[in-house]
């Protein structure tokens, strides 16, 4: 038996090298870490597997809001939605504070309803700076290469808690502007996974 690894580094490379076995798992298991199935496929971009567990997460596990976010057929949410996400082991509410600012960034709430969320959770999502208008001024001239560095930019940091909400709602918003919907579902779940 292996030592849960100390950092949350080895913690995120073991979903990564787990990935494979966990997406062929069946869903018929009896009481599977849903939470951790879904992180390691998802780790590795197995969103397809991992969405076969999508009845069997507990609405406002982190199973859920993975799966939520990377499921394209997923309508649209409201803040009582992200309400629900309680964030497992989240005594600052970070991932719920990133859970929302990912799904805002992916267009899949209202302009209201962004507006209810962030205000609720404390968010500046509105709030301009260089690197905001940067990111923004590339989205709306659809330019992806610009895009990408931006957003590597905008997660210069050594742990994802240095990483804001705000942040990935430049980078979801502008990832899905250009047509890179795909690549900000991954990061906002990695967000959630790493934390």
């Amino acid at each position: 038996m292996w030592d849960e690894p100390k950092t949350a580094e080895g913690r995120y490379a073991r979903l990564v090298l787990t990935a494979g076995a966990a997406a062929r798992i069946p869903t018929t298991l009896e009481q599977p870490d849903i939470d951790r199935l879904v992180a390691a496929m998802l780790s590795a971009g197995l969103d397809v597997p991992a969405l076969r567990w999508r009845d069997k997460a507990g609405r406002g596990s982190n199973a859920w809001a993975m799966l939520t976010l990377v499921d394209p057929a997923m309508p649209s949410l409201n803040y009582g939605d992200v309400s629900a996400y309680s964030g497992a082991n989240d005594a600052e509410g970070l991932k719920r504070r990133m859970f929302f600012a990912a799904i805002a960034g992916l267009g899949r709430m209202s302009g209201a309803e962004v507006e209810r969320g962030a205000q609720g959770l404390g968010l500046r999502i509105t709030q301009e700076n260089s690197w905001t208008r940067s990111i923004a001024k590339a989205a709306r001239d659809h330019e992806p290469g610009t895009v990408v560095l931006l957003a590597a930019i905008g997660m210069q940091t050594r742990q994802w808690h240095g990483v804001s909400p705000e942040a990935i709602y430049h980078i979801t918003a502008a990832l899905h502007a250009v047509g890179m919907s795909g690549e900000a579902r991954m990061i906002a779940v990695e967000a959630i996974s790493r934390l």
